[in-house]
């Protein structure tokens, strides 16, 4: 893969149209299988957890499953901290 798009730089002073076509067809599978992945992603989710995920919840997890590139750099430890302000959910005993 890696020759091939050396040798498209080579011939791209030569050849302007074709190395936009290669470019433009080297890069169309990824998309379509990036693509499919996600639907496929979404609709098992949505087939297991049907029954016993609110709607709200089983939205946003198809949402999370879907943008799973942006949640693997999130800071999880802050999520957290702002999640634990919002209810305290600690009961005194005395």
């Amino acid at each position: 893969m890696t020759e091939l798009i050396n040798k498209i730089k080579i011939i791209r002073h030569g050849y302007p149209n074709a190395t936009r076509i290669y470019q433009f067809l080297l890069a169309l599978p990824i998309t379509v299988a990036t693509n499919e992945r996600c639907f496929s992603k979404l609709k098992l989710i949505k087939n297991k957890l049907r029954s016993t995920l609110m709607p709200d919840k089983m939205e946003w997890l198809m949402i999370s499953s879907a943008e799973k590139d942006l949640l693997e750099n999130a800071d999880l430890s802050s999520f957290a901290e702002e999640w634990s302000h919002l209810k305290n959910r600690r009961v005194k005993l005395v």
